[in-house]
């Protein structure tokens, strides 16, 4: 089986970095592939078959392509061969891992959108955007005040939607400090042997 991850130029890209966590952690393995944009990506080749909007990460398998990052973590967490469970042992574990996935997509991902827009953009910054941030925060630490992972006691491919809320400078830091659960399931993930393999040294760790 061929898996190749194809995404953008971008030492940074939390979305490639939480997908090579997952394969390596399934036991899956994928070859990254850098791709610049506004090369390969817009071509009527790509996105008649890979991603119809030109965008990265695409997962190019054998039998097709899949893009859309939580759609090829669904997929790396079925082809699991570690034995771990990545999608739950049960039909309501697999529920609870796509209603994480689904909320990193509607409010995780969402909530510090301003930020990244405004650190690739520049322009004017939305003045409650932190406050949406804090909010989305303090839901995920309260859901894991009582819990260690966010699905059943054991690493899941659900803990893939922390991986934007990084720190980062004197708003990450406090951050930190403040969702100290967060911060500890991410730590717990990705100090996993596995994970160590695959991140670059300034995504192992984060002191609270």
């Amino acid at each position: 089986m061929s898996l190749t991850l194809w995404s953008g130029v971008n030492a940074g890209n939390t979305r490639t970095h939480r997908l090579l966590a997952a394969a390596t952690l399934a036991n899956v393995a994928v070859t990254p592939k850098t791709c610049e944009y506004g090369r390969e990506n817009e071509t009527a080749e790509c996105c008649r078959n890979c991603s119809p909007c030109g965008r990265y990460p695409v997962l190019q398998t054998e039998e097709g392509c899949v893009f859309e990052s939580n759609a090829i973590l669904r997929h790396i967490a079925r082809l699991d061969r570690s034995g771990g469970f990545l999608y739950g042992r049960t039909p309501l574990e697999g529920s609870q891992v796509d209603m994480w996935l689904d909320f990193s997509a509607t409010e995780l991902d969402a909530a510090p959108a301003p930020f990244v827009q405004h650190a690739f953009r520049g322009g004017q910054r939305l003045a409650n955007a932190m406050d949406c941030v804090h909010e989305v925060l303090r839901a995920l630490e309260a859901w894991l005040e009582t819990r260690t992972f966010l699905v059943d006691e054991r690493v899941a491919v659900a803990f893939a939607p922390q991986w934007h809320y990084r720190p980062s400078g004197a708003e990450g830091e406090a951050l930190t400090r403040k969702y100290r659960n967060a911060y500890r399931l991410y730590n717990t993930v990705v100090q996993q042997p596995k994970t160590v393999e695959v991140l670059p040294p300034s995504r192992l760790c984060w002191t609270r």
